[in-house]
């Protein structure tokens, strides 16, 4: 009796070990770096394409972060196609449908100035292609995901050859032109246009989708003044001496009263200050690691701490 409750006890310890480290696993990898402030996982794809580890806007890897129609680089809470950037002009179809027509931004916009993964993160960051999602689908084990612990959040674990993963939250999808507080599945935007026509003949280009725990990704089209997210991509052969590995003593800046901090940099190193469109508003020297903002405007600032011309760290301020 004495041994079996012994092999009990034993039995129960690993299966609570097993599944400590499944939930574990279940995590995403931790960054292998960071571009301009924003950290990158190697998945090991053929392609060599690198996966940022949190939507735009996202403040950590499960949330669906900001909002954007396609083509353009601001974000928004409301979505309808006469608002679109884009928007041409509205006519009555052959089937008496009202619909509208678009000004010709390209057929792929990914690193281009309508690619708002390059105008918010940075030149070498860029909207992912069709293709690179179709990358994705081929060479990663994609499983659906829940951390009840964290909020709850769901979405998709994706993990490539090289056995690190990120994670695809599902996000909240716009309704009536309106971003609902209903979590609906995974809408994020490619960056490749598509010939195709809704059900309403508007234009559209490619979306990624994935349903309400579901573990299949697809490629549809989608009308193109919707909101939806964006999870960018880099090219691991653009982002060459720009990369600061994450370590414990990298380089780092925060916004605080006013002032921006930068701890562990080179003495060199200097501040510049963007607004949204990448136009630069401040280039300055660190004052003992410290830059006070009093002078500028209220609004929201991309805050980027540059070493010889090249980017370490870049934070978004928000000055009220």
């Amino acid at each position: 009796m004495k041994k079996t409750y012994i092999s009990l006890l034993l039995s129960l310890a690993i299966s609570s070990s097993a599944k400590a480290a499944s939930s574990d696993s279940a995590y995403p990898s931790k960054p292998d770096g960071e571009v301009a402030g924003h950290g990158y996982v190697d998945l090991g794809l053929p392609s060599g394409t690198l996966w940022a580890t949190c939507n735009i806007g996202a403040e950590d890897y499960y949330y669906p972060g900001e909002y954007f129609a396609w083509g353009e680089t601001r974000a928004r809470d409301i979505f309808t196609w006469r608002d679109y950037q884009f928007f041409d002009e509205e006519y009555t179809d052959s089937q008496g449908q009202l619909s509208y027509t678009v000004e010709d931004i390209g057929e792929v916009i990914s690193g281009t100035d309508y690619d708002a993964a390059r105008i918010q993160w940075g030149d070498m960051w860029r909207m992912p292609t069709k293709e690179d999602f179709e990358e994705l689908k081929e060479h990663c084990i994609i499983e659906y995901w829940e951390a009840a612990q964290i909020s709850p959040r769901k979405g998709l674990r994706i993990s490539g050859p090289s056995g690190k993963s990120i994670l695809l939250p599902n996000t909240f999808s716009p309704h009536g032109g309106i971003i609902t507080a209903v979590l609906r599945g995974g809408e994020y935007w490619t960056a490749t246009a598509s010939d195709s026509r809704t059900e309403s003949s508007r234009t559209t280009a490619m979306q990624m989708n994935f349903g309400y725990e579901r573990s299949e990704l697809k490629l549809i089209p989608d009308g193109r003044h919707d909101g939806l997210s964006i999870r960018p991509v880099i090219n691991r052969q653009d982002i060459g001496t720009s990369v600061a590995t994450l370590t414990n003593d990298a380089p780092y800046i925060t916004f605080e009263n006013g002032s921006i901090y930068a701890k562990g940099f080179p003495q060199e190193c200097r501040l510049a200050i963007s607004d949204l469109s990448g136009r630069r508003i401040l280039d300055t020297n660190l004052n003992e690691g410290k830059c006070r903002l009093a002078h500028l405007p209220d609004g929201i600032y991309l805050a980027t701490l540059l070493n010889a011309g090249k980017a370490i760290k870049t934070i978004k301020i928000s000055i009220k």
